[in-house]
C-alpha cells in the first residue's frame, strides 16, 4: 500500500489520504513575489503539472480517489487557500 513517495526535485508528495483507496498528491513551488498575477501564474502552472500526473494516475489504471494540492510558497504573501479547477492551492507565506 502507498504510503509516502516524495518527488525531491521541487516540494512535493504522495500519501495515503486516511481511507481506502483514497491519496493525496501534493506538489508545490516558490515564488519570489506574493503579487496577484505571479500567483494565478504558479497556480496555473501547477494545476498543470497536477493534470498530469493525475492523468498517469488514470492511464495506468490505478483504484482509488486522488485528490490533488498545490502549494505556493510566497514572499509577501498573506496565508490563504483557493480552488482552481476542482483542485486546492495553498498560498504561503514568506517573511524576512
Amino acid at each position: 500500500m502507498l504510503k509516502w513517495i516524495y518527488f525531491g526535485w521541487g516540494g512535493g508528495g504522495a500519501y495515503d489520504n486516511g481511507g481506502k483507496d483514497r491519496f493525496c498528491l501534493c506538489m508545490g513551488k516558490f515564488l519570489t513575489s506574493g503579487e496577484e498575477k505571479t500567483v494565478q501564474s504558479g497556480v496555473k502552472q501547477l494545476d498543470r503539472a497536477l493534470g498530469l500526473f493525475k492523468y498517469v494516475w488514470e492511464t495506468a489504471g490505478m483504484k482509488g480517489d486522488l485528490e490533488l494540492q498545490g502549494h505556493l510558497w510566497c514572499v509577501g504573501a498573506e496565508e490563504t487557500s483557493i480552488t482552481y479547477r476542482g483542485n486546492r492551492f495553498f498560498i504561503h507565506g514568506i517573511r524576512f
